[in-house]
């Protein structure tokens, strides 16, 4: 009965090692410089599927109305890359450094992941 217990740990031990897992090729998204007379600037965040099984990323929330998620690459097979595309649009904040995330959800990870989207905020361009 010892010998069936060791192989079922074992075999649960190399399933763990065998799952989807998601990883961002940045720390972050710069988005830029975004001028308030053209608030409104498109981001494409590039992540891969380093796991051994298909990765499905089911859910993205946006932390803030700034921030629309317009397509998110659901299913990323073993070694792909995927990609998170949507708008982020500044018309409601004043000029500044801007900090804002996404949190995304999948079976590649047990917590969702928060995801930093960055930029500057100004009034016109200096010549």
């Amino acid at each position: 009965m010892s010998v069936v217990f060791l192989l079922a740990l074992v075999a649960c031990k190399g399933n763990r090692t065998n799952l989807p897992r998601l990883e961002f090729t940045h720390d972050s998204c710069d988005v830029g410089t975004i001028l308030k007379s053209h608030p409104k600037v498109d981001f494409d965040i590039e992540f891969k599927n380093t796991g051994a099984q298909m990765l499905n990323v089911y859910l993205v929330k946006s932390a803030c109305s700034c921030t629309e998620v317009n397509s998110v690459d659901s299913f990323v097979e073993p070694g792909q890359k995927g990609h998170i595309r949507g708008t982020f649009d500044m018309s409601q904040y004043p000029a500044r450094r801007i900090r804002k995330h996404i949190v995304v959800f999948s079976n590649g990870t047990k917590e969702p992941i928060h995801y930093k989207i960055v930029g500057d905020v100004i009034y016109k361009r200096k010549n």
